[in-house]
């Protein structure tokens, strides 16, 4: 018999570190509710390091009620936010690349059960503020577009 100890992490608690040591998953903060990048980072890190599986914890942007507040909102715009708060998740190079290409090129992206599904991509969004964006830019992003014939224009 198995089972799988996950545990919700990367909201700034004192005990995450820890808590990595005796769970087999993580679903990590993605800053709406509650973490911020940094956090975030630390987390994956740490879950990497004792190889704890790592998904993303969305949630509402209700930062003082720990994203517990009812919200009534248009299906596109929390829509919108799962999509850019599963994306603030990706700390690897090589995956956030893959998953670029899926989104722009199938039109589908995965999501935390592993599942795909359907998007309509018609901007891509890099973060500007991260220290290695224009390293990852130049060297990895326009490359990867180059390389399958992905023409970089406004719409």
């Amino acid at each position: 018999m198995k089972i799988d100890l996950n545990a919700d992490l990367g909201e700034g608690c004192d005990s995450d570190s820890a808590l990595l040591q005796l769970v087999s998953s993580a679903n990590i903060a993605c800053g709406f509710h509650a973490g911020d990048a940094q956090t975030m980072l630390q987390s994956i890190r740490w879950a990497k390091e004792a190889r704890v599986a790592i998904g993303s914890h969305p949630a509402f942007p209700d930062r003082e009620n720990f994203g517990r507040s009812a919200m009534q909102l248009p299906p596109e715009t929390v829509y919108a936010q799962m999509i850019y708060q599963i994306g603030a998740l990706i700390e690897d190079e090589q995956q956030a690349i893959d998953q670029t290409l899926n989104m722009v090129q199938q039109g589908k992206v995965k999501s935390i059960s592993r599942e795909w599904v359907a998007v309509k991509a018609q901007t891509v969004c890099l973060h500007g503020d991260g220290a290695h964006a224009l390293q990852f830019a130049r060297r990895r992003l326009r490359d990867a577009f180059a390389a399958q014939q992905i023409c970089v224009t406004s719409a």
